[in-house]
């Protein structure tokens, strides 16, 4: 009994002791040969995450999925972390330098490295032999208070020329995360904060809880096997999910859609699924019984696909003013106002790009999210008015969007036509505003 132990246990530890070498041979081989990223966003435990409460450190990978293909590629980013070509610090004579800032919008979420908007404007003024550099300095799920700090920070060395902040209309909300009493709150190493007409700038006690933690999301970070293990499982839940779910809360989607009103046959077949995930089966027993149409049919599908960005209200116009509270228009407002008086006392302009144009407004209703009236096409630009109000007085330009933003059609982030739409924009206010200023490249 005592040897069939011992030999038991020897054997364990030989099993073990086989599957640690194996394992670690697999993993030297692939961080070698073959690494992989499972994130574009970042991670708390690099040098920018310190700063920024998220980033990646130098040369390393970023995955990026295109949403409608599933098609994954990888890429990396410079020495200093950022999704950018490899730049020196000193600008040289002459050279006119444009800083583009923002988050996911600006870091390229859905395109490779080299079809993000600001490689490809720097391509176009090379090969128009214009001696112009285009630097991009953004992470994912940035707002306004860790654009203004990157700017302080990180932008200021470049001695930039131009500054672009890239506005997207949930940066007032991301500017705040520091009162979320979840695990939002503690993102950020700082705060910005709105005090009489000063804005100051305050540490944020939480990040230590952000900074110190052992997440999943850190341990499998420092694995190839371990990635690719999280790669599969994600892929076959992801596989395995129903498409379909009903919320009451998208009624008024539902009917916009579909063009009915009052009571409908549709409502009492999609109440057996209320906050129900649903098969494609179910669908189309839901559409046949309803007696919809083909093209009715297919809207249903648009307005219960699971998807985030289905959880978003009907915008008929009729709405207040501000999806968000005036005090976090307030203290946006206050950020955009200190990120140009920065520019300006550095000797740069400030000009600022709205995602809220015709690309975006065309993805909206696309998945019925906006109603097409003049009313609520009025009330969804507003938001650019309050932009334009807020530095009111300020040598600041709005970008103008001549060329609308071609969104992917499962997401709202730019795909690579819409960020050669945004290059031509940008092209177009560059020459038009410092044709005066752009000296040719020698060759």
């Amino acid at each position: 009994m005592k040897r069939r132990l011992v030999n038991f246990f020897t054997n364990s530890l030989l099993l073990l002791a086989t599957f640690v070498i194996l394992f670690g041979v697999f993993e030297v081989g692939l961080r070698i040969f073959a690494p992989i990223s499972v994130t574009n966003v970042g991670y708390v435990d690099r040098p920018n995450g310190a700063k920024y409460g998220w980033g990646f450190g130098p040369y390393e990978l970023v995955r990026v999925e295109n949403a409608d293909t599933g098609k994954v590629t990888f890429d990396r980013v410079n020495s200093r972390g950022w999704r950018d070509a490899e730049r020196e610090v000193e600008k040289a004579d002459g050279t006119f330098r444009v800083l583009v800032m923002g988050d996911s919008m600006t870091f390229g979420y859905l395109v490779p490295k080299d079809k993000v908007f600001t490689s490809i404007l720097e391509k176009r003024f090379r090969d128009e032999r214009l001696d112009i550099e285009v630097l991009n300095i953004s992470y994912s799920g940035w707002g306004t208070d860790q654009v203004l700090e990157a700017l302080k920070l990180d932008g200021l060395k470049y001695r930039p020329d131009l500054i672009v902040y890239h506005f997207v209309s949930n940066d007032p909300q991301d500017n705040v995360w520091h009162k979320d009493s979840g695990k939002f709150g503690a993102r950020k190493p700082f705060y910005y904060a709105a005090e009489g007409d000063d804005l100051v700038r305050h540490d944020n006690p939480r990040f230590i809880e952000e900074k110190t933690a052992i997440t999943r999301k850190y341990i499998i970070s420092k694995s190839e096997v371990l990635k690719r293990a999280w790669l599969v499982i994600e892929g076959l839940k992801h596989r395995s999910e129903l498409p379909y779910i009903y919320k009451p809360r998208r009624d008024d989607r539902i009917r916009y859609a579909l063009d009915i009103s009052g009571t409908h046959a549709l409502f009492d077949l999609l109440s057996a699924h209320r906050e129900q995930k649903f098969d494609a089966d179910t669908m189309t027993r839901i559409i046949d019984g309803a007696g919809l149409s083909s093209g009715q049919g297919e809207n249903l599908k648009k307005v219960l696909v699971d998807a985030h960005h289905n959880a978003a209200p009907l915008l008929t116009g009729d709405e207040a003013p501000m999806t968000f509270s005036e005090d976090y228009w307030k203290l946006t407002s206050r950020i955009i106002r200190e990120v140009a008086t920065i520019a300006q006392d550095n000797g740069a302009r400030l000009a600022i790009l709205s995602d809220s144009e015709e690309g975006r407004f065309q993805w909206d209703r696309y998945w019925f999210r906006v109603v097409d009236s003049d009313k609520a096409r009025a009330r969804y630009f507003r938001i650019n008015t309050y932009l334009s109000d807020s530095v009111d007085g300020m040598p600041v330009d709005l970008i103008p969007s001549k060329h609308p933003h071609e969104r992917a059609i499962n997401d709202s982030h730019v795909n690579e036509s819409g960020n050669e739409a945004i290059a031509r924009n940008l092209h177009a206010y560059i020459i038009n505003n410092f044709g005066n200023m752009l000296k040719r490249r020698e060759e």
